[in-house]
């Protein structure tokens, strides 16, 4: 078992969440959106453009990313 340091592991994270930023994503409710710009305080529900309008899936909890196209 080994520990590891947080702000190395959160700054990792960071770097892998941010290489996605113009992915297109499926939603969950089954439409496509492009990856705007990632929240650092929420890694997995990053601002999103769908329909020509920006999302932020922290505050817009029915929607959700299912799959990376």
């Amino acid at each position: 078992y080994h520990k590891f340091d947080s702000a190395v592991l959160k700054q990792i994270l960071e770097h892998i969440a941010n290489s996605q930023v113009g992915r297109t994503v499926r939603l969950n409710s089954d439409e496509i959106a492009d990856i705007m710009l990632i929240n650092k305080n929420d890694l997995s529900h990053p601002l999103i453009k769908l329909h020509e309008e920006l999302i932020d899936l922290s505050k817009q909890t029915e929607l959700e990313i299912v799959s990376m196209l």
